[in-house]
């Protein structure tokens, strides 16, 4: 049983999650140790600490799905296997706008250190206009959807055993955040899910990291006809 959480950033690499206590525990030792923007952080380190936060929820609220192994992949970055043969997809992806992505690439560049997430949520926007109504909410609403849309695709899941469940996993690095409450984040996280606009999630759960761990999830209502 491999134990070692650096294996996560490697491709290929596995990682087992025991059941119960000895699963908690474990998890909940698990640091998020990366490099700033300027020094190298890659995609993956994101990735990793959203699965880890991820694995948290789960421990706490479906323990029945651990012991599992969690192998890094590609396409989709993440397949979870269990005992019983079940598997689970996971695809990561940020829900933030790209003007305000390289901004903050920017901020980090020119203090040449870190920048913490309760630092950058505070700046409004890039331009250093304000928000007037609800643009907040509309911006927020409108990252999810374009992180939606952005792994709907087939290609994104091809590696992924047929009958794996579809979870999407999104890091939440939009400008708004400082203005929505976490229950607030989580209706416009059901609200986006659920009002496709003619559009087609392939997803079973979709679950959204805000900055300070918070996990939010929206699940697929399965037909009961």
């Amino acid at each position: 049983m491999n134990t070692d959480p650096s294996t996560l950033l490697l491709t290929g690499g596995a990682f087992t999650v025991p059941g119960g206590v000895e699963g908690r525990d474990l998890v909940e030792e698990l640091t998020f140790d990366a490099p700033s923007r300027s020094e190298g952080r890659t995609p993956a380190h994101r990735e990793r600490f959203c699965l880890v936060a991820l694995l948290r929820h789960l421990l706490l609220t479906e323990p029945s799905l651990f012991p599992a192994t969690i192998f890094r992949n590609e396409a989709p970055d993440f397949l979870i296997h269990r005992p019983c043969g079940a598997a689970i997809a996971i695809e990561h992806t940020d829900a933030g706008e790209p003007h305000y992505q390289r901004f903050l690439s920017e901020i980090e560049h020119a203090r040449s250190e870190t920048v913490g997430p309760t630092e950058v949520v505070s700046i409004p926007s890039p331009g250093g206009d304000g928000w007037i109504g609800d643009a907040p909410e509309r911006t927020f609403i409108e990252a999810l959807r374009a992180s939606f849309l952005r792994k709907s695709a087939e290609q994104t899941w091809r590696n992924a055993p047929a009958s794996a469940e579809r979870w999407l996993l999104i890091y939440d690095q939009t400008n708004t955040s400082i203005y929505l409450s976490n229950s607030a984040a989580a209706g416009f996280l059901r609200c986006a899910a659920q009002d496709k606009g003619g559009a087609n999630w392939p997803y079973d759960r979709i679950y959204l990291v805000r900055s300070q761990e918070i996990v939010l999830g929206w699940r697929q209502q399965k037909s009961t006809s």
